[in-house]
């Protein structure tokens, strides 16, 4: 895609998702996905190759639903950290996205 707005407007209608002012804030690049995370502290998983989502749930929900501010994932891919706005940060895992 030439604009990241396109890749989550895909994710958006996948998705179902009713917000149409997604603004992405933070992004990781983990076991072959794309983790994007925006403004009102959701968290979206993409295929890293077709920048699509894949089977399992792509619309994750941050602890607190604050900005994502940072995002990493752990050295062996097992554990993406999302930091937001107010100083919390939510661990997902990557396997099972709890």
């Amino acid at each position: 895609a030439e604009d990241i707005s396109q890749v989550v407007l895909k994710q958006e209608k996948k998705a179902m998702v009713k917000d149409d002012n997604i603004e992405i804030s933070g992004m990781t690049v983990c076991n072959g996905q794309v983790w994007l995370g925006d403004k009102n502290g959701l968290v979206y998983v993409l295929n890293a190759d077709s920048l699509l989502p894949g089977d399992e749930p792509t619309d994750l929900k941050t602890n607190n639903s604050f900005t994502v501010t940072t995002m990493a994932s752990s050295l062996d891919g097992s554990t993406v950290a999302v930091g937001d706005s107010k100083g919390y940060i939510t661990f997902f895992d990557t396997s099972s996205r709890a």
